[in-house]
């Protein structure tokens, strides 16, 4: 069964930027628009984009959310905890980066650690319409 991953604060989920089908796609918190690119399937400790069948993974470089090629590796398993929480295998939490200003988009990125604002990594994992 398909879910959408639904940041609790802001009410966004996750998206995969722009409905890009390539590896590395990066993967942001957007309105919810029951689209493809919006919807998840948990396999096997993954989380797998129903557009594309690539695998949520952190860039390593950048700490950002992007979709790979499957491969195993721990950045691409994921474990819904208590609160919310996401934790991938290498102990990376889910975490929606605020803005400095107001006016700005709320990002996603991979933190090593709780973070002071316990709402920036509480998320729900809501069952999708079919797309």
């Amino acid at each position: 069964m398909a879910v959408y991953i639904q940041h609790k604060d802001t009410e966004q989920v996750l998206d995969v930027k722009e409905s890009d089908t390539e590896p590395g796609a990066e993967v942001v918190l957007y309105t919810y628009y029951a689209t493809p690119n919006q919807h998840w399937k948990f396999r096997d400790g993954l989380i797998v984009s129903e557009l594309s069948g690539l695998a949520l993974d952190v860039d390593a470089a950048s700490g950002k959310l992007v979709t790979a090629a499957e491969s195993g590796a721990p950045s691409q398993r994921w474990t819904p905890e208590d609160g919310g929480l996401l934790r991938n295998g290498d102990g990376r939490f889910l975490t929606a980066v605020y803005p400095e200003a107001e006016d700005g988009d709320v990002s996603l990125a991979a933190s090593p650690e709780r973070c002071d604002q316990p709402a920036a990594q509480e998320f729900a994992l809501v069952p999708a319409e079919a797309s």
